[in-house]
């Protein structure tokens, strides 16, 4: 047999190897997060009772901190589905502006 043959098969399968190692591991690790995800919807009473007052709390603050700044409504974010409507995303690549001097730029 040829040795390289020998050193390629062999690489393969130790390649092979690592990589069901490194799939097993990742679907153990995604198997974990899932769990810990659904973890936070299976509240108590008592754990959902005070994840609302601090819910509520929070949008009472924003509404006095509203009313102190004289903020009587929010800007709509960036459309992203729409490139005619007045606030859609701006996906073009910026120009670069070359400000810099000559000898900076080793022109």
């Amino acid at each position: 047999m040829n040795i390289r043959l020998v050193k390629r098969t062999a690489q393969k399968a130790l390649d092979s190897h690592v990589m069901k190692k490194a799939g097993s591991a990742l679907i153990v690790i995604l198997l974990l997060f899932v769990q810990a995800g659904h973890a936070q919807f299976n509240l108590t009473p008592e754990q959902r009772a005070r994840q609302d007052s601090i819910r509520k709390i929070s949008e009472q603050d924003h509404k006095r901190l509203m009313e102190q700044l004289g903020i009587t409504s929010l800007r709509p974010g960036a459309n992203g589905n729409d490139p005619n409507a007045p606030n859609a995303a701006n996906y073009e690549k910026p120009k670069p502006i070359h400000i810099l001097p000559c000898l900076i730029r080793f022109c």
